[in-house]
């Protein structure tokens, strides 16, 4: 018989309060913003045992044609940042929707990230509906 050792079943994610960078945020129409729980410090020391999950919290509609974009920024002061990794994108090739609790993405965080990382989300629908959670989960190992 296998061996169980370590394979525990969470039952979920494993996060704590603090490590939002977006919490139930209504997504942006036709413009650009920043997650709505500013910025997270150390998460590039964690050796790859985190990752950013983005989860509907209100169903999304996205219209045909239009683009919806989640991207992690970096920073080294927490002041200047520049984009690092495109998380989520999608282009609608007709009407999208997203149900409650889908998961749009699950990026593991690099080393190389610089100290402080925050969401920027853009839209380019003026008709955009939806929210979402932006959040660091730890992975068990």
């Amino acid at each position: 018989m296998a061996s169980k050792v370590n394979e525990i079943d969470y039952g979920g994610d494993v996060k704590y309060a603090d490590d939002y960078l977006a919490s139930n945020q209504t997504l942006p129409q036709n413009t650009s913003e920043d997650g709505d729980e500013g910025s997270v410090s150390n998460i590039g020391k964690t050796q790859g045992s985190c990752e950013v999950a983005i989860i509907v919290t209100t169903a999304i509609t996205l219209a045909t044609a239009e683009t919806l974009t989640i991207e992690l920024y970096d920073s080294a002061d927490d002041v200047t940042f520049t984009a690092f990794a495109t998380v989520f994108t999608e282009t609608a090739s007709g009407e999208v929707t997203h149900a409650v609790d889908a998961v749009l993405a699950r990026y593991v965080v690099p080393k190389t990230i610089l100290q402080y990382v925050k969401a920027y989300i853009t839209s380019t629908d003026a008709a955009l509906t939806g929210a979402i959670d932006v959040y660091l989960n730890y992975l068990a190992r």
